[in-house]
């Protein structure tokens, strides 16, 4: 199932010490998977390793869904957020990736040191959801 990148934007919550909460437009991602595990083929941008890729879950709002990335001076994924999955290079930067059970809701193969915030861009990943 292949699966497009999507952009995050941000904001600062908590005030000046407070944390910095990545997010996706819309309530649930497009791409929908029934399955609670599933196999995705994933090609990385140019310079990036499968290593430099997390599986997160997202926190699932009325018109978005989070990722709290903690405090603004580097990207603090919370490891309760994390989840496991498996990956294998079947070609020039293209990896199957089997994900492991994973709960109804919403996720995202987020792609560490993508953030750039001074541009808007607060990281960027491949989104979608369990039903």
């Amino acid at each position: 199932m292949p699966i497009n990148t999507e952009i995050m934007l941000g904001q600062k919550v908590g005030g000046k010490k407070g944390d910095t909460v990545a997010y996706l437009i819309g309530p649930a991602a497009k791409k929908r998977i029934k399955q609670s595990m599933s196999v995705f083929y994933m090609r990385l941008p140019e310079g990036k390793a499968i290593e430099e890729v997390v599986l997160v879950s997202l926190d699932r709002r009325q018109d978005r869904r989070e990722l709290n990335l903690g405090k603004e001076s580097k990207e603090d994924i919370r490891p309760s957020a994390v989840r496991q999955f498996d990956r294998l290079e079947v070609g020039a930067q293209l990896f199957r990736v089997t994900t492991a059970k994973l709960a109804p809701g919403e996720y995202l193969f987020f792609l560490i040191g993508s953030a750039a915030p001074a541009q808007g861009n607060y990281g960027k990943g491949y989104d979608f959801g369990v039903d």
